[in-house]
């Protein structure tokens, strides 16, 4: 048995949602049996034999080593995966570094074909002098476990300061104070003093753009918001943190800051399966879709396996708050049966079945009626604004961005804004660099104009695809990217969707091969514009070439220059740099 990696889950997770604290190992076998298909609970079906003895030997190692030093495991799971051989091994933990000490010497015993009672002694030992050296953090753990089952966030910041509470309402307070008596602390506390109204947002597309959009209207509202997104973690009108800030780390940073009045996490799942939630529990949750994208990594391989991951946030939602669901995304809308909490519904379709059955039935809703984004309230339709008044819909031409529209109006409206507040919110949110960076940002420079999109994934592309068709502008000139680690029926989509839109393609694949060569991803690319248009001009633009730079300098007059996928460093700060400096050589 070989150990792949070991990692830490620290909050709600894909894989339990009674225990947030996890040890996560991932193992290997040199035998390794059939590889599965699922991601269930053992399958001894398909293990071999001593394969079986070998994983239940370790558990049992496990929680033998954290028995004996009074830490013990409550939840066990071994999941298996579509690499042959390799297994999840899942266990519960008090203290991390404890759990992550008893996970190593356990794997270390493993390594002796038939290890002793005295070897067992000795790695008992050595837990509990790691338990002696931790006991603080051990007991700021007890005390925050304690404090969540009132529905009270809790932080350790250091070996003897706990944060109790989140944004404003926090309060740093001395763990000596606390840990004599825990239980008479806790009960003088009211866990409405300490908490702030927290919005989270998942999906697969338009995450950014609604946790951007929601925050907007609670910051004109008068809430001074902290949010995280893929570009970066800000507070008010400042960015504190550059990058893609969507993990659990970055939800702490916001909720740990002193002047935050409201939260809206943008919550992706590379941070949900590496660590979990970086937040115990948030008052709406906003789900805008589930589409093809990142299939094939993290064990995720299945549409059905990425609504399991997004659902760790639906069910972080407490009961009494709303859960903000697509109502015409089925894997969206089939959320509403398992939800825990309220349900929200938004839809294009007022129409459809399941919308209309909801809102009728006097639950809250958002949809588009003659031409309006309207709000449902107890059977009430609310009129908000005219779609074609919202800038980021591009007069209503954008389906996505009206989606990204009424989720985010839906969210605002049960944290309890006006229906005027969020109207006059909407109109003042535009697709500009300052506001949406990356997200459908046009740019004029000599007669020829950009369009910047962070489109990645197929459903990303057909946005644009869609939008294109209204766009008179021409040639339309594509820079695109494919990224190594998709399966090789999605880069020869996006392939195909690109053939689909531009009249020429500029291929630049220097970043984002994750395991493939370059050469690879772009014959992969190639295969699917050949698909479709066997005669489209297709070039490719060499490592040390910049590539918007490269397209302007080949350019005509009244072209649309489009670049996806990130394809871009920095795109904002090098569209702001080639107008300033007039770096292009168009006449």
């Amino acid at each position: 048995m070989k150990l792949i990696h070991i990692q830490a889950l620290r909050g709600a997770n894909y894989f339990s949602q009674e225990y947030r604290k996890q040890i996560q190992l991932r193992v290997q076998f040199e035998s390794p049996g059939p590889a599965s298909s699922d991601l269930e609970n053992l399958n001894r079906a398909a293990l071999p034999e001593k394969n079986e003895i070998a994983l239940a030997k370790l558990l049992d190692t496990i929680s033998t080593l954290l028995d004996r030093a009074e830490m013990p495991v409550l939840f066990t799971k071994v999941i298996t995966t579509h690499d042959t051989g390799v297994y999840v091994v899942l266990f519960s933990y008090v203290e991390e570094s404890c759990g992550r000490r008893a996970a190593q010497l356990a794997i270390e015993l493993m390594q002796k074909p038939d290890f002793s009672e005295n070897d067992l002694n000795f790695a008992a030992q050595q837990l509990l002098e790691t338990k002696e050296k931790e006991s603080s953090n051990i007991a700021a753990a007890k005390i925050c476990d304690q404090l969540l089952t009132h529905q009270i966030p809790c932080y350790a910041m250091d070996e003897e300061t706990l944060q109790i509470g989140v944004g404003i309402h926090q309060k740093k307070i001395p763990l000596s104070e606390i840990k004599s008596n825990p239980d008479g602390f806790i009960e003088l506390l009211n866990p409405a003093d300490f908490r702030i109204p927290i919005i989270a947002v998942t999906g697969s597309n338009g995450k950014t753009t609604t946790t951007r959009l929601i925050a907007h209207i609670l910051s004109e509202s008068g809430e001074t918001v902290g949010f995280t997104t893929s570009d970066g973690i800000y507070v008010g009108k400042q960015m504190i943190d550059q990058g893609d800030t969507t993990g659990p780390i970055s939800a702490m940073e916001v909720l740990t800051h002193p002047d935050v009045s409201a939260a809206v996490l943008e919550t992706a799942r590379g941070g949900i399966l590496r660590a979990g939630l970086g937040f115990a529990f948030s008052d709406i949750s906003v789900i805008t879709n589930i589409q093809d994208d990142h299939l094939g990594i993290s064990d995720i391989h299945t549409l059905e396996d990425l609504s399991k991951v997004k659902e760790v946030v639906m069910h972080s939602t407490l009961p009494e708050g709303y859960t903000v669901l697509n109502a015409d995304n089925h894997f969206t809308l089939d959320m509403k049966h398992r939800a825990k909490s309220q349900v929200a519904l938004f839809s294009l379709h007022s129409l459809s079945h399941a919308f209309s059955a909801h809102v009728l039935a006097g639950k809250p809703g958002a949809s588009v009626e003659n031409r309006h984004l309207c709000i449902w309230d107890q059977g009430k339709k609310l009129e908000v604004v005219k779609v074609e008044d919202i800038p980021i819909t591009f007069n209503g031409s954008l389906s996505f961005m009206v989606q990204n529209a009424l989720a985010a109006s839906l969210a605002a409206y049960l944290k309890g804004i006006s229906v005027e507040q969020i109207a006059a919110a909407l109109q003042t949110f535009y697709p500009s660099a300052e506001q949406t960076p990356g997200r459908m940002n046009h740019f004029e420079i000599k007669n020829v104009h950009v369009l910047v999109d962070f489109a990645h994934n197929p459903d990303g592309f057909r946005g644009v695809r869609d939008f294109l068709k209204t766009v008179t502008h021409h040639p339309k000139q594509g820079i695109i990217v494919g990224t190594g680690d998709r399966r090789d029926e999605d880069i020869i989509e996006l392939g195909r969707l690109s053939a689909e839109m531009f009249d020429e393609i500029y291929i630049h694949q220097k970043k984002f091969l994750r395991g493939r060569t370059a050469a690879d991803i772009i014959q992969l690319l190639k295969q699917g514009i050949q698909s479709v248009k066997p005669s489209l001009p297709v070039h490719h633009i060499n490592d040390d070439d910049e590539p918007l730079t490269y397209v302007l300098n080949r350019a005509q007059k009244g072209s649309l220059i489009v670049a996806l996928s990130d394809v871009l460093d920095d795109p904002i700060g090098l569209m702001r740099r080639i107008i300033e400096n007039d770096e292009t050589i168009i006449d």
